[in-house]
Parts: structure tokens; sequence; C-alpha cells
């Protein structure tokens, strides 16, 4: 009957510790706000990107590129190229050349609209 005891401290003590293991990774997001731009930056990841299209109007790249806030730079570009089963993004173009003049590194990237056709978009 003791060992018993024993063992059920051990396992809940272990139990326990796990549980507390695994609060201590889960952790709030935190932000900085890089205010020319108007955007709050996410501080737990590696790298940072931007996803833009033609709701951004012109943009200047070069800008982009040399944005930095604290010890966080911008390393990637995702360009919006299509929508639908016939958008063509107006500014795709521009923004991928411009992009890679400023020496960004670019996706491009379709939208899907999940109430069309599949295989037609």
């Amino acid at each position: 009957m003791r060992l018993f005891l024993w063992i059920t401290a051990i396992a809940a003590f272990l139990f326990l510790g796990y549980l507390f293991f695994l609060w201590s990774q889960v952790k709030e997001p935190t932000f900085i706000r890089y205010k020319e731009f108007g955007i709050n930056i996410p501080t737990q990841y590696e790298i940072h990107g931007i996803d833009v299209s033609r709701y951004q109007s012109t943009i200047a790249w070069k800008e982009v590129q040399q944005m930095k806030v604290k010890n966080i730079q911008l390393g990637f570009a995702f360009i919006k190229a299509t929508e639908g089963s016939s958008m063509v993004d107006p500014l795709f173009k521009r923004n991928w050349k411009k992009a890679k003049e400023a020496g960004m590194v670019r996706g491009a990237y379709h939208f899907f609209q999940p109430r069309k056709d599949g295989k037609s978009q």
C-alpha cells in the first residue's frame, strides 16, 4: 500500500511537471508597432514578410526593403497575382518587378474563392 502511494505521488508530480512545461511553451504573441507603415509586427518569428495586392496601391519597395524596427526586418513579400477565375491583379507586374529591383525575396499567389468552382480557378 505504501509503495502504491509513493508511485502515485511521483506520477502526479511528474504529470504536474509536464503540464507546467506545456504551459510554459504557450506564449501570448507580442507585437511591435511599425508606425511608418501602420502595421503591427509579431516578434516571435525568425523571418517576417508582407502580403500585397492592388489594395495597397503604389508601394515604395525600396522603403519596404529597408524597413527595420528594433531587430526586425522584412525578408519576403507575397504578391497577389490572380483571384477567382478571371481577375488579374492590375498591379501585379509592377509589384513583381519593383520588389525584385529592391532586392526583396518574393512569391506570387492566387486568391482562391471558395464559393466558385475549384477547377475553373
